[in-house]
């Protein structure tokens, strides 16, 4: 059973404020099945690092809908009292970061300390099957699985590889198979 559907997420609007805006180059992602896409992309990826060092993805199939449901999701994750979402904390000095990280975990420089929580949920293999989860996060986990993958197969895929076509690589998909999303992160670079 999911409960998405009781679950509203307001974007917050864009400011009236007149401010200095970073001009963002953007990667329209639909161009990467196109003949040509692929080197267009590469070329307008090379200008986003080359002039700003950052861009934004659009046109990527993946709609508004679906990130306001992940959004609803963690924000309820994280709405949750501090003594339940206490029994998820990540073992980060195990080397786990998944599960709930409180704010002001980690110092970010001497005196000062990070102010942001978060939950993080680890890839969806056998290896993790049994990880304990608040009820909101088991209730959605089919619907916070699926999102997942659309991330992987319809994003991250398709900049793994644009990035080694930037780089020159003979094989576009040699990142994409250093980070398969059935392994475990310790065993996608073997």
């Amino acid at each position: 059973m999911t409960s998405t559907e009781n679950l509203d997420y307001v974007q917050v609007p864009e400011t009236s404020e007149c401010l200095d805006w970073a001009d963002l180059r953007t990667l329209d992602l639909s161009k990467f099945d196109r003949p040509g896409g692929k080197q267009e992309l590469v070329a307008d990826f090379i200008r986003a690092i080359d002039d700003v060092g950052f861009f934004y993805v659009k046109n990527h199939g993946i709609t508004r809908e679906e990130v306001d449901t992940q959004f609803a999701l963690a924000n309820s994750v994280l709405l949750l009292p501090n003594e339940e979402k206490l029994k998820y904390r990540a073992a980060l000095e195990e080397g786990d970061y998944n599960g709930w990280k409180p704010a002001g975990t980690r110092t970010l420089i001497p005196g000062i300390k990070d102010n942001f929580e978060i939950y993080n949920i680890p890839k969806f293999i056998p290896e993790y099957a049994n990880r304990k989860h608040p009820e909101i996060v088991k209730q959605n986990l089919q619907a916070i699985e699926k999102f997942s993958k659309q991330i992987h197969d319809q994003i991250v895929r398709k900049l793994l590889i644009i990035f080694a076509l930037a780089l020159g690589l003979e094989d576009e998909e040699w990142f994409v198979e250093k980070h398969r999303r059935e392994q475990k992160a310790a065993e996608c670079l073997a």
